[in-house]
This record gives structure tokens, sequence and C-alpha cells, in this order.
């Protein structure tokens, strides 16, 4: 999937280890981009259903992926010109949230 995201800042920060273990700690910054990762290996979000340790919430926002109980990568996606059986990801942001239980 091809992955891009809603501004500069927000590129950097998920582009960068360093950057998201000093934002969010060691542990959720490499399962932040972990999720990342798995999410540029798809073609189409509907493929997230057979990772069955990803949590996803369908939402007004977007598409919430969760990366441990309390950060989430909010994404929307859509078909890409170029390969059609591939979707484009946007990611809108990288939030904390509550503790999904």
């Amino acid at each position: 999937m091809e992955i891009e995201f809603i501004g500069r800042d927000l590129r950097a920060l998920c582009n960068s280890k360093a950057a998201l273990v000093q934002r969010w700690g060691p542990e959720r910054g490499a399962l932040i981009a972990q999720r990342l990762a798995e999410l540029h290996a798809l073609d189409r979000m509907s493929d997230l259903e057979h990772l069955a340790h990803i949590e996803v919430e369908e939402g007004a926002d977007g598409t919430a992926v969760y990366a441990g109980a309390d950060v989430a990568i909010i994404a929307e996606s859509k078909g890409s010109g170029r390969r059609p059986a591939q979707e484009k990801l946007t990611v809108l942001a990288v939030e904390e949230r509550g503790e999904k239980h």
C-alpha cells in the first residue's frame, strides 16, 4: 500500500524511529513503527481482517488502527490510479486514546 501523510511534520515523525521513540517511548514508538510497516505491506485496508493481532475501528474521521491499547493511527484509504488493485493510504494522525477493553 502506498502511504502518504497529511502533513510534513507527521511524515517526519512517522518515518523516524528515533522521533517515534522520543515522542511515544520505546515500546509504543516501536509498535507504531510496526503498524505502519504492516499497513505498507498490505494491498488494501480490507486485508487487515487477516491480521488478527491488529485492532481496527471504523469511524467518521477515518479508520483507527491501534498500536497498543491507547494509541491509534488514524488513516483514510482510496484506490490508487497507478495500481487499481492497490489502495493509497493517507495517515491523518497518530493520537492517544483511552484504553481499549
